[in-house]
């Protein structure tokens, strides 16, 4: 990540944003909409991005927030 100029992120931060990736491949085939479809309600969606490591309640309602107009759930 350093050397595409992300200088914040040390090795540690890596190996998490790599553990998500390769859990969005398992979980979703690596697509996110993927993600979207197989929730039951807006509930089990939270639980399932909070699931991902460094991902905690703020995080998802910003996600969410931004992805609702996409999603036509306005």
């Amino acid at each position: 990540m350093r050397e595409s100029g992300y200088v914040r992120y040390d090795g540690r931060k890596s190996t998490q944003v790599l553990r998500d990736c390769e859990m969005l491949i398992t979980d979703c085939g690596g697509r996110p909409s993927r993600l979207h479809d197989a929730v039951r309600d807006a509930r089990d969606q939270e639980e399932r991005l909070n699931a991902y490591y460094g991902v905690g309640p703020v995080t998802v309602n910003i996600f969410l927030r931004e992805l609702r107009p996409i999603l036509g759930e306005d």
